[in-house]
């Protein structure tokens, strides 16, 4: 026998449904299943439907699972929480293992071809574009000196007290130190078509941008590539405020040839960790639980 579905109102109107009639959720909680509906009240996004308890034509009681049953759904509620544990990792931390990786291989990619890299680093009279260099280092990957000087700024100029603390070059040990004009021939010999690796380049790159265009020099375009920004990414200190991995700082001597050799340092330390891809422990021990097997 069919049974008529009566339209009511929501409760609290005059044409409320009868207190005896349930609501699917409801009936789960008296352990009921629903079967044919009785009532509904009709809505603008759905209709709730509504059933009585009363009625076997209506409901049914809910059976009870069997252990092979309960083991199933175990199963996939376990299957279901790895997955997520897995997508969060991903996104949250797993990017950080893969950024690492990438400036490994880049770091050692640049080892395998020594012959064209280049490390370069430089003392100023400050930090602004209008400062001045005052000391000039380049290396090469093995860490052989190829250029270690002084330099002598032109024109008006003075080191900032904050500068002066922090490399120790004080202005009168400047005065029989050539000026870049006069070490440029030397800089250029041992940068000519190579790749310069830099701890900071923007800054480097700015700062003898800046000299070549006051001594009148020709702005021959070279190849800039930033040691800071690689090396801040290996060590995966991630910040949510920046956006961005914390830059680390060099802890070298504050000198051009000191800290030339301090960010090379940085290069090796890159190219001697490990550039495989391996999930945490924890993850690879959840994965084993529900049969996924994350090992490489």
């Amino acid at each position: 026998m069919d049974i008529k579905v009566v339209e009511y109102d929501w409760w609290g109107s005059s044409n409320a449904p009868p207190a005896q009639l349930k609501t699917t959720k409801q009936l789960a909680e008296l352990n009921l299943s629903p079967v044919a509906p009785v009532g509904v009240i009709r809505t603008e996004k759905y209709d709730l439907k509504l059933y009585d308890p009363g009625s076997e034509q209506s409901v049914r009681p809910k059976r009870k699972a069997t252990s092979a049953q309960l083991a199933a759904l175990q199963k996939g509620r376990d299957r279901s929480a790895f997955n997520r544990a897995l997508a969060e990792w991903r996104e949250y931390e797993g990017f950080i293992l893969r950024d690492r990786i990438n400036a490994v291989r880049w770091a050692k990619k640049i080892l395998h071809q020594p012959e064209r890299w280049r490390v370069l680093d430089t003392e100023t009279t400050g930090l602004d574009s209008r400062d001045r260099i005052v000391e000039i280092a380049v290396v090469d990957l093995a860490g052989t000196p190829l250029l270690n000087t002084l330099v002598k700024p032109t024109g008006e100029w003075y080191i900032h007290p904050e500068a002066e603390a922090t490399h120790g070059i004080a202005p009168d040990e400047l005065e029989n130190a050539p000026t870049f004009s006069e070490i440029y021939p030397q800089l250029a010999s041992v940068i000519a078509g190579q790749d310069i690796l830099a701890y900071g380049a923007d800054f480097d790159a700015r700062m003898i941008g800046g000299e070549m265009s006051r001594a009148g020099l020709p702005s021959g375009s070279l190849n800039w590539h930033c040691l800071m920004q690689r090396y801040s990414t290996w060590c995966g200190e991630w910040s949510d405020y920046h956006g961005d991995y914390r830059w680390q700082a060099l802890g070298g001597s504050h000198r051009a040839l000191g800290d030339s050799l301090a960010a090379l340092s940085c290069l090796k330390r890159m190219a001697d960790s490990s550039d495989e891809f391996a999930y945490p422990d924890w993850l690879i021990e959840k994965g084993q639980t529900v049969g996924v097997d994350l090992n490489p």
